[in-house]
């Protein structure tokens, strides 16, 4: 199951995201990025471009930033970190 930052829009969700939780955009990541973003206190979030809408998925884990990051998912994408706290805040997700 996916987790996602609501907005409110269906377009210019970094934007929204970056203003609202002091946001930093980054390159695509990798798995080593998540760990050394995670161990910071950092969330990676994927802003995909899905034509009608925009998603603003929580990578919380290595293995959800792959779904993400697959080389023939030719969607737009772009990148940012978040504090954790909020993108667990805002997408509800339960840390186990």
């Amino acid at each position: 199951m996916g987790y996602y930052i609501e907005t409110g829009k269906s377009h210019n969700k970094l934007e929204d995201i970056m203003v609202k939780y002091k946001g930093e955009r980054i390159p695509k990541p990798t798995i080593t990025n998540w760990i050394t973003y995670r161990d910071l206190g950092q969330a990676i979030i994927c802003i995909v471009n899905n034509t009608v809408f925009e998603a603003a998925a929580f990578a919380f884990s290595p293995e959800e930033l792959t779904v993400f990051t697959q080389a023939d998912d030719l969607r737009y994408k772009c990148w940012l970190i978040i504090p954790w706290k909020d993108a667990v805040q805002a997408t509800g997700f339960r840390e186990s």
